[in-house]
């Protein structure tokens, strides 16, 4: 599982297209979690498809 959840993580990262620095402080703070945020994400869209098709549009929606 936890592989699969790196998998993951990098292919939202790479789909995510971000160009805005990520905040120091934010950073910092997410290093601290006693959970995994990635798995919150998915539980909140309702499912990895979910978050991917999310990040997908929203990376379609900058690039419009």
């Amino acid at each position: 599982m936890h592989d699969q959840n790196e998998a993951d993580l990098l292919l939202l990262k790479h789909n995510m297209g971000s160009q805005r620095p990520e905040n120091p402080d934010l950073k910092e703070e997410r290093k601290k979690c006693t959970f995994n945020p990635l798995e919150l994400t998915f539980l909140l869209d309702g499912g990895r498809t979910n978050t991917k098709e999310r990040k997908l549009i929203g990376k379609y929606q900058q690039n419009s």
